[in-house]
């Protein structure tokens, strides 16, 4: 069994700090963006945790017996499921899971509404995919792999950056009557919400 525990982590948060260094030193990026960095890589880390981990690599002769490949992959929206049943399973953890990163992204990269379409969509493919993968190398579907999750993954990342949007308007609206832009932190967070 290969899961998500204190070596994963490690290894993430290794990962994650060559990448801080690399900004930090050939990108030249502020302490703030460095930060914001940090934090939304943190976010990616414990999407792979409940998305990708664990990983039965030992199980598998137990269930190809049991099931064919197939039988946990659904490629037609909606197919086969009452809304309660999305609801429950699918709707609320997926928009859940994906509003923070429709969120945060603008706090390390420029977006546009057409580029966060397009990131919004990658994010949900990238997650079953990965699993899509992870399941043909061990010869069956240890997660179930469904267009539903890609679905509702998209709503989350779109409705968090509509969150991003209106409170960036607050926001702005705050900073403006304090007269608080002097101070870095809100400096950048300002630049980012204009």
């Amino acid at each position: 069994m290969l899961d998500f525990d204190i070596v994963t982590l490690i290894i993430g948060l290794f990962v994650i700090s060559l990448l801080i260094l690399y900004m930090k030193y050939k990108k030249e990026k502020s302490n703030t963006y460095l930060f914001f960095f940090f934090v939304f890589h943190i976010y990616l880390l414990y999407v792979l945790k409940y998305t990708i981990f664990p990983i039965p690599l030992d199980m598998g002769e137990l269930f190809i017996s049991e099931t064919r490949f197939f039988d946990n992959v659904n490629f037609i929206l909606f197919a086969n499921t009452s809304f309660e049943s999305l609801f429950e399973t699918q709707i609320l953890l997926n928009i859940l899971l994906s509003i923070h990163f429709g969120f945060g992204i603008s706090f390390i990269m420029n977006v546009s509404n057409k580029t966060i379409i397009k990131l919004a969509l990658l994010f949900g493919v990238i997650i079953e995919s990965m699993q899509f993968i992870i399941s043909l190398y061990l010869g069956w579907t240890y997660r179930v792999i469904d267009i539903n999750d890609v679905f509702f993954n998209f709503l989350g990342v779109i409705f968090g950056y509509i969150a991003f949007k209106l409170l960036s308007i607050l926001f702005i609206k705050i900073i403006d009557n304090n007269n608080l832009k002097n101070d870095n932190f809100f400096n950048y967070i300002y630049k980012v919400c204009s």
